[in-house]
């Protein structure tokens, strides 16, 4: 359902139902990127680097290159808006 949200450009929408899929299954590392996006999208970066954060750190544990990489991405565009205020 948080993903449908997010495609639908609904960001803080998603935003509870992402937060109760990683409740669910804390191992998914999709999941926390999508969680960390739609925070991110929905003006709230420094949840949303700290998401991202914890969500490299279960990528790189997983052996999840892929998303770990795309995470680190999203991380640096948070990092990037709390430089900017």
């Amino acid at each position: 359902m948080g993903r449908t949200l997010m495609e639908m450009g609904r960001p803080a929408e998603a935003v509870e139902p992402l937060q109760r899929a990683v409740e669910l299954k804390p191992e998914d590392t999709a999941a926390h990127r999508d969680l960390g996006r739609s925070l991110l999208d929905s003006d709230n970066p420094t949840l949303a680097a700290e998401i991202f954060a914890r969500a490299i750190g279960l990528a790189e544990a997983a052996g999840d290159i892929r998303t770990g990489h795309e995470i680190h991405s999203f991380l640096r565009q948070a990092e990037k808006r709390l430089d900017q205020r």
